[in-house]
């Protein structure tokens, strides 16, 4: 149903996606994550390693450049790392790697720790 209000209010295949548009977040997905922690030599995990695929799910490309804010956040929501990927014009179904190392105080392991992944207009300065 949400596809059909959007398709309705866009024209599906029509009208792309600018800052001028609030609909950057409904059409951005991530897939295929991967972790891969990175070890101080004490053995205490001091950072991560991650990849992911980003896709494009929406029926129109994104023209306006925008920011992908990757948050790593700990079992008490704080956050302990954050990581950006910038993306410029991006077509309706596009896959795009993407490959971030984030660092943090060294902990014995990632459980607990979330994910939080946000995708912004990148802000026009005139």
């Amino acid at each position: 149903m949400r596809w059909l209000i959007v398709c309705l209010l866009l024209g599906c295949g029509g009208v792309p996606i600018s800052p001028e548009n609030e609909l950057l977040s409904d059409f951005m997905s991530i897939a295929n994550v991967r972790r891969e922690p990175i070890h101080n030599a004490d053995g205490d995990i001091v950072g991560v390693n991650i990849s992911a695929d980003v896709v494009n799910t929406g029926p129109v490309p994104i023209i306006s450049p925008f920011i992908m804010t990757w948050r790593l956040r700990g079992p008490n929501q704080a956050e302990i790392s954050r990581a950006t990927h910038r993306f410029s014009r991006f077509e309706a179904g596009q896959v795009q790697e993407i490959a971030l190392t984030m660092a943090f105080a060294p902990r014995p392991s990632l459980s607990g720790v979330q994910d939080a992944v946000t995708f912004d207009f990148e802000e026009i300065n005139q």
